[in-house]
Formats: C-alpha cells, structure tokens, sequence
C-alpha cells in the first residue's frame, strides 16, 4: 500500500465504513498488487479518504465509496472530491440508497453485494483508460 506512488502509477482507495469487507478487497486485487499494476489503499472514512490523498502523487486515482456511512456518505465525500480533485474517477457502492445522487457527482456505480468478478476487471479497464 504505496500513498507515494509514481506519477505513473494506478491508485485506488476503497472508502467503506465496514471493515470486514477489506480482507475480500486485498484478496481479489492482490493479483494487481502484486504485478505492481494498482496499489490498494482501504480507509474507513471519508475524512480518512481525503487525508489519504493530501499525499497522493499517484496519477490515475479512482475513489470506490460506500454510500451509507456514519459522519460522511458517500455522496457528501464524492462532492468534495469533484470540487478538491476533479481528476479523481469516483464511482459509488451501495446496496440500496435513499439518498438522491446526481450523477454530476459520480463516475461509476456498482451494487452490493459485490461481484468480485466483475468489479475487478472494470476497475483495472476504467483505471487503463484513464
């Protein structure tokens, strides 16, 4: 988990309240990690997310949060990130939300339960393209 990077380098920061779902995160990237094709950062929080990236020199990031989080929803940290980081790639992760997102906000959205199989692909295509 490199925060330094290589302006070369692919970075992406899983922001999920949950913890028990890092272990899963680290075992379907781990391939990626370990070819030194993604660094993988989980934070807990949205405030924790963007401490993290005061110190990013990654150059392709993508921000992968959970919608439904105490203190800070996903939505409030992807407007934030928009505004502080427009070169940010943001996609959202929820099981289902009440809370109205413009799309404005967002560049990606995936459903909960996660399917590792198809998560793991799209993210490394949409950070490649980037």
């Amino acid at each position: 988990m490199n925060i330094n990077g290589d302006i070369n380098s692919k970075l992406l920061i899983v922001v999920d309240d949950e913890v028990d779902v890092k272990p899963l995160f680290e075992h379907f990237f781990e391939s990626s990690v370990t070819k030194k094709d993604l660094d993988l950062i989980f934070v807990k929080s949205g405030v924790e997310c963007l401490e993290t990236l005061k110190k990013n020199k990654h150059k392709n990031v993508l921000v992968l949060s959970d919608i439904n989080m105490p203190q800070m929803s996903g939505v409030e940290l992807s407007k934030i990130l928009r505004a502080k980081y427009p070169g940010i790639i943001i996609s959202l992760l929820s099981a289902g939300t009440t809370i109205p997102i413009k799309k404005e906000y967002y560049d990606y959205f995936f459903s909960k339960p996660v399917d590792f199989d198809y998560l793991v692909p799209r993210v490394l295509d949409i950070l490649n393209e980037a």
